[in-house]
């Protein structure tokens, strides 16, 4: 993830203790309520990584946020965080006096908060406490979209799907049945980067309504969430105006190509409405059965990595190139709107696949949700710059290995990739 330079830079620096939290109550959940709040929100920070040091200054946004909550008192605001102190559990409230009481009201053992049983098991205890007539979800870490996590066997790549706990990363499919065990959600959050695919999208789109997340980088500072909370905790198109918040703080402190600001790096987010998705896929599927024969050439596709390893390409660019932007793709970009219902970048997000100093990627024909290319139907793929120095017997393993992963995703079949194959 990239770096946000904020006017909060400096509590980073300075501020050595972290939120002052209040008694703890036995170590236990608080009993469920009789009357049942609008929503109960979770942030999930997983942060035994090199994000750590951004736990504190989100935690003070957070505060800052739910000061700005005019009704508190008709929703439920809990962080789960698992850094390296011990994991807890935080409810935000106000006081008699209006200010924001921070509570304890859990702290766990040690765990690996992306296991499959212990995500689960936290989450199902809490919304359970909770019940609330909505409910909402940040998932906060590191990420790469779709890619094997560690917890497949014999995947031979050490990537991340969602999360980094101390080197454990949580696979896609394993996030999807932790997921699946809660309560469904009006919204999730991705507070990380590259989870706005396709893949994930139709993979967990029984999770959600709406998922809010960007195709690309994100920066390291992640959400501002000092406008993010109140946005979260309302009733009134909540997925949109996270977004909305979410954009409008980094277009504020964008500068590129000047570079004059603190921050010329930029963003891309997306909200994805999860209720169209099998109309799109249908839609993908007799695009990709009518127009793709051969070998796609990929070589002028917006690639979110810039064609580092080419794992996350445009989704429209892709169906406007194969199609040539004809009449199926007019049609076809009808359905996509009603999915990707909101879109919002900079002219260049910063992406540091192939340098430590980042490359900034053009954004003017994005369209905001990325999508994997299988390896077989993709005439470009090993013109990434990463594959450039590989030897033959890795790439033959490699490039064999993802395209066999790839198809476990509903979306290969759902989309049309079967039939082509």
């Amino acid at each position: 993830m990239l770096q946000k330079i904020s006017s909060k830079l400096i509590l980073l620096v300075i501020v050595t203790v972290s939120v002052c939290f209040h008694a703890c109550k036995d170590d236990r959940i608080e009993p469920k309520i009789i009357k049942a709040k609008k929503r109960t929100a979770l942030v999930y920070i997983v942060a035994q990584n090199t994000l750590n040091n951004f736990v504190s200054l989100d935690l003070d946004e957070m505060e800052e946020g739910f000061a700005d909550v005019t009704t508190p008192e008709d929703y439920n605001f809990l962080i789960y965080v698992d850094d390296y102190n011990t994991p807890r559990l935080l409810k935000f409230e106000k006081g008699d006096d209006n200010q924001v009481v921070i509570d304890t009201v859990k702290t766990y053992p040690s765990q690996n908060s992306l296991d499959i049983s212990v995500m689960s098991s936290v989450m199902n205890e809490i919304f359970s406490a909770y019940e609330a007539e909505s409910y909402g979800l940040v998932l906060w870490s590191h990420a790469n979209g779709w890619l094997p996590g560690s917890v497949q066997p014999n995947t031979g790549v050490s990537l991340r799907s969602f999360g980094d706990d101390s080197g454990f990363y949580m696979d896609l499919l394993d996030l999807k049945t932790a997921l699946l065990s809660c309560p469904k959600f009006e919204f999730i959050l991705f507070d990380a980067c590259n989870m706005q695919s396709i893949e994930m999208a139709y993979e967990l789109r029984d999770a959600t309504n709406y998922f809010i997340g960007s195709p690309g980088e994100i920066p390291g500072y992640g959400a501002p969430y000092e406008r993010v909370v109140p946005a979260m905790l309302s009733q009134s198109d909540p997925a949109s105006e996270i977004a909305q918040q979410y954009f409008d703080y980094y277009n504020a402190l964008y500068d590129y190509p000047s570079r004059t600001t603190v921050y010329p790096y930029g963003v891309a987010i997306s909200v994805v409405d999860t209720r169209n998705l099998n109309e799109l896929a249908t839609a993908t599927k007799s695009i990709i059965q009518q127009y793709v024969q051969d070998k796609i050439l990929t070589s002028d596709f917006v690639s979110y990595d810039d064609y580092y390893r080419n794992y996350y390409y445009d989704l429209g660019e892709l169906v406007k190139s194969i199609t040539g932007g004809n009449n199926s793709y007019a049609a076809w970009k009808t359905v996509y709107d009603r999915v990707v219902i909101k879109f919002l970048t900079t002219s260049h997000i910063l992406t540091t696949y192939k340098s430590s100093y980042g490359i900034m990627v053009p954004m003017q024909n994005a369209t905001g949700l990325a999508t994997f290319i299988p390896i077989s139907k993709n005439e470009n793929f090993l013109d990434g710059s990463y594959w450039k120095n590989q030897s033959q017997a890795y790439l033959e393993t490699e490039t064999a290995r993802l395209d066999s992963y790839y198809q476990k995703f509903e979306w290969y079949a759902a989309g049309g990739w079967s039939s082509v194959n």
